[in-house]
């Protein structure tokens, strides 16, 4: 068997039993089916709305290279690039009822141990921290679900950390 033949076995298996519609409905039929199920049968706007982010990596450093020469970052743009979300989801309507935040949100180089951070004379994780955070005090949205990636935890001991993000919560 070939790898994508498995799955091409049980999607025409669902369709033999009615799961995408039956072989008689046509696929843009089955597309309205679906986002009927997300919708307000008694209107066409959704039922909720919520914004993802993830790896803002602020730090107030210059712009360079990651460490394999791939890609470019625009460490100081970072901030400007939140505040651009959180402009977005706070002027559309209807308001969206969280943010996922999937980690990542200062950079590592806050620390001090590391990259352009060996030239700081102290770390700048607190200063970063506050930053990042106000932006999304900024949000008309009810409620913040960050992720701790690997980068909050080269500036903070998960205590301390844990403190931070929750505190700014406005659901609790």
């Amino acid at each position: 068997d070939k790898p994508n033949q498995h799955f091409k076995h049980a999607e025409n298996d669902m369709k033999k039993e009615g799961e995408y519609g039956g072989k008689d409905r046509s696929s843009s039929l089955q597309a309205s089916n679906a986002k009927d199920r997300c919708l307000d049968r008694s209107s066409d706007k959704p039922l909720f709305r919520f914004g993802v982010i993830a790896d803002v990596q602020y730090a107030d450093i210059k712009n360079a290279s990651n460490f394999d020469h791939t890609e470019y970052r625009f460490y100081r743009g970072a901030l400007s690039n939140l505040k651009k979300a959180i402009d977005y989801w706070n002027e559309h309507e209807p308001e969206i009822l969280f943010i996922a935040q999937m980690g990542d949100l200062i950079d590592g180089q806050n620390s001090g141990k590391y990259g352009e951070g060996l030239k700081m004379k102290e770390p700048h994780t607190d200063e970063a921290i506050g930053k990042v955070l106000a932006e999304f005090e900024r949000s008309k949205c009810f409620s913040v679900h960050h992720t701790v990636g690997n980068h909050e935890l080269m500036n903070f001991d998960r205590g301390t950390l844990l403190k931070l993000l929750f505190s700014h919560r406005k659901d609790v």
